[in-house]
């Protein structure tokens, strides 16, 4: 939940003494202070924002996964011997 001031209304926050905007606050509904500008009309709740939606999987780079099974055996080198002293 939020707080938001009625429109033609300036209500401040008395934490930070910023001035609400239109988003809003989150805020205690059991505080007195806020629930005195309810109960007067100077203020309103408001429900939470939605959350931002989650990105599309297409958005995502994907990772392709190896293939399974033995290697090819051209494609993999096999360790440098030590010359022989």
């Amino acid at each position: 939940m939020r707080i938001v001031a009625v429109p033609g209304r300036l209500v401040r926050d008395p934490v930070t003494r910023r001035l609400l905007d239109a988003q809003g606050i989150p805020f205690d509904p059991n505080d007195f202070y806020w629930a005195r500008l309810i109960a007067d009309g100077d203020a309103e709740v408001v429900e939470d924002l939605e959350p931002e939606p989650e990105p599309d999987a297409a958005a995502q780079p994907t990772i392709e996964a190896e293939p399974e099974g033995d290697p090819d055996p051209a494609a993999v080198s096999a360790p440098a011997e030590e010359p022989k002293a």
